[in-house]
């Protein structure tokens, strides 16, 4: 056994891509397929993924599990002063599942929380039968399931501000979805999803616009797509619709 194999391993399963990275200074490796029509079997694409990459590990390291967000319910808070339990931030997280048409019954496994005093909040939510699930997968494999999250949810726990007065977009994409989230100095005051429906370019560009109106100036982007790694095309579709901006590269170490 080599002392230099990582203790953590990190996974992530988007549709039409799975990636595995060995250790957090490792730079991820991604496979590529072409992605069903059904939603996306998270059990099955992470026996694939781990399979895949078997014997590459120390036996009882610990698994940091990404996925799509197409797999999560996820709905952004209002900052509510009154709310001073957790119990009354899950209650008030509900309301906001049914104020958008998506009520959680108790098939769901419900997470809130605000991260940034008088900011957005953001709350999430994975299917049960799945995470009951995962442990005894993850321990097949020689693994211990620290933890899974949605891709926004990763990002919206570990990621920077804004400095300055200014405005920073998180722009991610995957063949299901774009989305947005915008922070400002002290925190998240924007989130917004454009469904692909077929067309993850149109989608992005559909979203972009819509921030453009509705925000303003937004002075810097960092972005990721688990759809394309053509970085480049994808700075000039940020640069076309939100002029002036700054666009950067989002690593995996902005969620990990």
């Amino acid at each position: 056994m080599s002392p230099l194999w990582p203790s953590t391993v990190y996974a992530s399963l988007f549709p039409g891509r799975r990636g595995l990275q060995l250790g957090r200074s490792a730079a991820p490796r991604w496979s590529e397929y072409a992605p069903s029509p059904a939603p996306l079997d998270l059990l099955a694409e992470l026996i694939a993924l781990l399979t895949e990459h078997t014997g590459q590990w120390r036996p009882g390291s610990r698994l940091v599990l990404t996925v799509s967000d197409s797999l999560a319910a996820l709905a952004p808070l209002a900052w509510q002063p009154a709310l001073q339990t957790p119990a009354e931030v899950e209650a008030y997280a509900q309301a906001c599942f049914e104020q958008q048409g998506q009520p959680l019954d108790r098939e769901w496994v419900q997470h809130s929380d605000f991260r940034h005093h008088g900011r957005l909040g953001l709350a999430y939510a994975l299917r049960r039968g799945c995470l009951t699930e995962l442990p005894a997968l993850c321990q097949a494999h020689g693994l211990r399931l620290r933890t899974v999250l949605p891709l926004s949810a990763a990002i919206y726990h570990r990621a920077a501000c804004a400095p300055g007065e200014g405005k920073r977009l998180l722009l991610l994409g995957d063949a299901s979805r774009s989305t947005a989230l915008l922070y400002d100095h002290a925190g998240l005051i924007g989130y917004d999803v454009e469904p692909a429906a077929g067309d993850a370019q149109a989608a992005t560009t559909r979203l972009l616009r819509r921030l453009a109106a509705l925000h303003g100036a937004i002075e810097q982007v960092a972005a990721w797509s688990a759809a394309t790694d053509d970085a480049s095309s994808r700075a000039e579709q940020i640069v076309a619709n939100l002029p002036g901006a700054v666009v950067q590269a989002l690593t995996p170490s902005e969620w990990q």
